[in-house]
C-alpha cells in the first residue's frame, strides 16, 4: 500500500531495500566524525569496491528525511474537524515504563 505524499527535497535518507539482485555501495554517518562504509551484494552480483572510507559524502551534512518531513497530499489528507467522538485511555500496568 502507498500513500501519496507531497514532494520534499533533502540531502539523504535512512533506507531499506527489497531489490532482487544487485550490489550497493553504502556509507553510513555516526555523528560528525565517524563513517562506515560497505557495499552489501546479492552472489549474483557483480563485485564493485567498497566506498573509499575516507571521504565523507556531502549529503551527510544535510538535511534527513523523516517522517514528519512527509505531508500527504490534499487526495489522502484528512480533514482539520474536530473528532466525532473522544475517548479517554489509561495506560496502566507493565507498559506503564514505554510511555
Amino acid at each position: 500500500m502507498s500513500m501519496p505524499v507531497m514532494p520534499i527535497e533533502v540531502s539523504f535518507l535512512s533506507a531499506s531495500s527489497q531489490a532482487k539482485s544487485g550490489a550497493w555501495p553504502v556509507v553510513a554517518a555516526e555523528g560528525k566524525n565517524q563513517l562506515a562504509a560497505a557495499v552489501p551484494r546479492t552472489t549474483d552480483a557483480s563485485v564493485s569496491a567498497a566506498p573509499d572510507p575516507s571521504v565523507r559524502p556531502t549529503e551527510l551534512d544535510g538535511q534527513m528525511l523523516s517522517l514528519a518531513n512527509l505531508k500527504a497530499t490534499e487526495a489522502v489528507a484528512l480533514s482539520a474537524d474536530d473528532p466525532d467522538m473522544t475517548t479517554a485511555l489509561e495506560l496502566t500496568g507493565s507498559m506503564a515504563g514505554y510511555t
